[in-house]
């Protein structure tokens, strides 16, 4: 391998600055490989565009691995849009809003909804929003309350759960780091591995029904919960903003249920055939691709033999949930192009170099955790963050003799930061629309809780640098999280008091 100095972090670090300065993060990793190759190829530029395609792009897909991955969240991506055009989750939370009558109710009612929802952040966003926000505008919720938590249980949900795309997409990235250093470990078990110490993650769950609970507000949220709070009700300024389905023909939450029902069992059964846990990476690939698979399917006769959709309408919502995922894709081969040229380079070894002197391998952790917070924020994307932190973290984490999985969880972590919190995210603007908010309403009246949960997993990422026992640092990161809220609500907080209470609808 070469050695080429400063040079070899100058595709990192220009993916970076263009992911700051362009929001795109595809044109950022593609602009940042490109100019590698043509540093690897020493300045010649008929080589560099030879390279740029053979070694980066094209090889990225000769692996089996990388094909199965490519195909597998092309299958998921049809999966979720076929179940959220069925309308049947949306039937399924309708029911749950029948039973809430008060301020708290609709608050938790709403993360529970979220926390079934696990499958898809952008479902989240437009399926409770919608049916909660009537519900919570009767209630005196504010619609920036009702965004944030909508936002809490959208990406932070499908994070937790390694079969959604989330969990594949990120364990693909943590695979491909882990072969371009030598190790050799199946995606599923890599991202497993990371959760116990996706502390953000939990966090930014976990503190929904602490805020709803706690009946105390902070931050910018206190004068919108005040206004929402202190009129009979928001209906009428909102009324006609967001009231155009009435006509949409109701669909029944077995198009959803029964969907959901053949995929875990495919799935179950799938595992059990291929000895889990101790499955291959391929195996496991195998499994998802065939539960969701069948899941579609289920969810297409399902729509058509109950009269929501034609058999054309129905292929044609999968098949264009498919062509969705392009971007991500896309995104997915620059990166592991990006991490290929990073090796090759020796991007890893030349930062350890300069860097590991001054930083304890105990503190590693929580400096990558805030780096990747700063340029997620920035960007405003998760998965672009972890597809540029990720490749680096690795390598950085082995070289300082730094808890591996500790890092890459807060690689990950960091990353959602950002798409839960920025403004410029595409699932901060969802959860807002589908509120019926302003969205940079929501992303500043949101953030301080954010960032409370940020602060309790950065102090408990530094912990982690000295016991990487699970058991003892989930706790600590709920017990500082506690705190943390308490501090912001006895010297900046104010207690909402009143109490609306009416029948279910």
């Amino acid at each position: 391998m070469n050695e080429y100095g400063f040079l070899s972090i100058i595709p990192p670090l220009l993916a970076i600055f263009l992911a700051f300065k362009t929001k795109d993060v595809i044109l950022s990793l593609f602009t940042s490989v490109a100019v590698g190759a043509l540093i690897a190829a020493n300045g010649n530029p008929y080589l560099a565009l030879v390279n740029f395609w053979k070694k980066y792009i094209f090889s990225q897909l000769t692996s089996a691995w990388a094909a199965e991955l490519i195909i597998l969240m092309t299958i998921i991506g049809g999966f979720v849009a076929i179940l959220e055009a069925s309308g049947g989750i949306e039937a399924m939370t309708r029911k749950f809003s029948l039973v809430i009558g008060s301020r708290l109710k609709v608050q938790l009612a709403t993360w529970l909804g979220g926390l079934c929802l696990f499958f898809s952040d952008s479902a989240n966003c437009l399926i409770l929003g919608p049916i909660f926000r009537p519900v919570a505008d009767r209630l005196n919720v504010s619609r920036e309350k009702l965004a944030y938590i909508v936002d809490s249980t959208a990406s932070p949900v499908c994070m937790l759960v390694p079969i959604t795309s989330w969990g594949v997409l990120i364990g693909g990235f943590i695979e491909a780091a882990m072969k371009e250093n030598g190790l050799t470990i199946d995606a599923f078990s890599a991202y497993v591995g990371t959760l116990p110490y996706q502390f953000y993650t939990l966090l930014a769950v976990m503190i929904v029904p602490i805020v709803a609970m706690s009946k105390k507000e902070f931050g910018p949220m206190v004068a919108f919960e005040k206004i929402a709070i202190n009129r009979e009700s928001v209906l009428k300024k909102h009324e006609t903003h967001q009231e155009k389905n009435n006509d949409k023909k109701e669909s029944s939450i077995y198009v959803a249920l029964v969907p959901f029902l053949v995929l875990v069992v495919v799935l179950v059964s799938m595992f059990v055939s291929f000895g889990f846990p101790n499955m291959s990476s391929g195996d496991f690939r195998i499994s998802l691709a065939s539960a969701y698979f069948m899941g579609t399917l289920t969810c297409i006769f399902m729509v058509v033999s109950k009269k929501v959709m034609t058999v054309t309408q129905a292929i044609e919502s999968a098949m264009n949930g498919c062509k969705n995922m392009m971007p991500v894709l896309i995104m997915l081969i620059l990166a592991f192009g990006l991490g290929s040229l990073c090796g090759e380079m020796g991007t890893a070894n030349y930062l350890a170099r300069v860097t590991l002197p001054y930083i304890p391998s105990s503190m590693l952790a929580a400096i990558v955790f805030a780096i990747a917070v700063g340029i997620s924020f920035a960007t405003g994307s998760a998965n672009g963050t972890q597809a540029i932190i990720i490749p680096l973290a690795v390598p950085l984490a082995l070289q300082a003799d730094a808890p591996l999985m500790v890092v890459i969880a807060a690689a990950a972590a960091g990353g959602l930061f950002g798409d839960h919190c920025s403004p410029i995210s595409d699932t901060s603007i969802l959860a807002s629309m589908g509120s019926g908010c302003d969205p940079v309403d929501h992303a500043k009246s949101q953030l301080p809780y954010a960032l409370v949960a940020a602060a309790a997993a950065f102090c408990t990422l530094i912990l982690a640098g000295f016991t990487q026992n699970a058991m003892v640092l989930v706790p600590i990161a709920i017990a500082l999280m506690l705190l943390f809220f308490y501090l912001c609500t006895s010297f900046f907080g104010e207690a909402i008091e009143k109490e609306v209470i009416t029948q279910g609808d």
